[in-house]
């Protein structure tokens, strides 16, 4: 589920940095988005986080060979897709032992039932369908890897700062005027979506 943190990081593409967005406004630029992705992680309720690493801990503990493809699969929105390649057809003879043996999931079918879930589920599938074209431009930017560090390792910095400069730097290559229009949408993106978390979960 930590797919919220791609589908709201929006943007994409891989180029040269246009010669009127000076390097210093990227840099700005990139500090202040992942200050705001820093605040969207705080005021998510814990019960999201375990979510999250429930579901990370299933693709590599259950499904590793799919490991460098499922965040693209999952917000591809093919559900069936990402169940068959990670367990098998459903009519298949191994599919329910597969099933049974991943505690992962078990883990998240409990945390799934959470009310909290549907109320963060709620605020963050409304995001998530706003930026579908934005999605798609992060996943053709960014490497699997680095994708992969977006979903699922908070502690790898390093590479969210590369795909999100990526970004930053495909969307000067195209235009000025795109440049600021984007940068300013992801900013009150993430502005919008951590006042409701504030509102629904900061108690």
């Amino acid at each position: 589920m930590h797919t919220f943190l791609i589908v709201i990081i929006v943007y994409g593409g891989f180029g040269f940095i246009s010669a009127t967005i000076p390097t210093s406004t990227i840099d700005s630029d990139l500090s202040e988005i992942n200050k705001l992705s820093e605040d969207l992680r705080k005021f998510s309720p814990d019960i999201a986080r375990q979510l999250i690493e429930a579901t990370c801990q299933m693709i590599s503990q259950c499904c590793p060979k799919i490991k460098s493809t499922f965040v693209s699969m999952a917000l591809s929105g093919d559900k069936q897709e990402l169940t068959d390649k990670c367990f098998g057809k459903k009519d298949s003879s191994n599919f329910l032992l597969n099933v049974l043996s991943c505690s992962p999931l078990i883990k998240m079918t409990k945390i799934a039932m959470d009310p909290q879930i549907t109320k963060y589920m709620l605020i963050m599938t409304h995001k998530s369908n706003q930026d579908t074209e934005d999605t798609k431009m992060i996943l053709d930017t960014c490497t699997e890897e680095e994708v992969y560090s977006v979903a699922c390792d908070w502690n790898r910095s390093d590479l969210q700062d590369t795909c999100q400069r990526k970004v930053l730097e495909k969307l000067a290559e195209q235009d000025d005027q795109i440049y600021k229009d984007k940068v300013q949408q992801t900013k009150e993106g993430y502005t919008k979506v951590i006042d409701e978390l504030k509102k629904e979960f900061d108690n």
